[in-house]
């Protein structure tokens, strides 16, 4: 991680998150899916060096509930312009001609990629190239958050190692949550 002190307004948020788990192993991997993303909180409103930290696993973990519960974080406690984006409208967008969003992309000061590799053709050589020239305009200069359902293997197997290799660059951080159960079926 890369802040080894949490911001005390981050730390006492209500993240509305629930790490609890029968399994030692799950309960392990959602408690560091929760201190990455506060680490990422604190990095950001402490100004320090912009890394891309990347939630990957299958679905139903918490991955995109983290995402947006820092996104009303930071509607409340910061003016620093991000949000997060749909990787499927970013794509429907894109198609259609509206380049409003992708500029925003470009500027805003943090970034949640919400189910990257979502769309129906995750696989498309469009998709690629628009994940890549996000990731080389914003690697190391902005903040970027991305969750996707594909473990970092899959992403290079299936779209490009290039993509991989950018989500690993400049000190960023990946956090797998496989093998974690789907919070609908999990029992507590």
């Amino acid at each position: 991680m890369h802040s080894s002190e949490i911001d005390p307004r981050i730390d006492a948020y209500d993240w509305g998150f629930d790490t609890r788990a029968e399994d030692p192993t799950e309960r392990s991997k959602l408690e560091e899916m929760l201190m990455a993303v506060k680490a990422f909180a604190s990095g950001i409103l402490r100004d320090e060096r912009p890394y891309t930290l990347s939630l990957l696993g299958q679905s139903g973990t918490g991955k995109t509930h983290l995402t947006k519960a820092m996104g009303r974080l930071f509607r409340k406690i910061s003016t620093k312009r991000g949000g997060t984006v749909p990787w499927r409208k970013l794509c429907d967008d894109i198609r259609a001609g509206e380049r409003g969003m992708l500029r925003d992309l470009e500027t805003d000061h943090y970034v949640a990629l919400d189910d990257v590799g979502s769309e129906y053709q995750a696989k498309s050589n469009y998709t690629i190239s628009a994940l890549d020239g996000i990731l080389d305009a914003r690697t190391g200069r902005r903040w970027t958050l991305i969750t996707c359902n594909l473990s970092l293997r899959e992403i290079a197997e299936q779209w490009d190692v290039r993509i991989a290799s950018r989500l690993k660059r400049d000190g960023s951080v990946v956090v797998g949550v496989d093998g974690v159960s789907d919070f609908s079926f999990r029992k507590f």
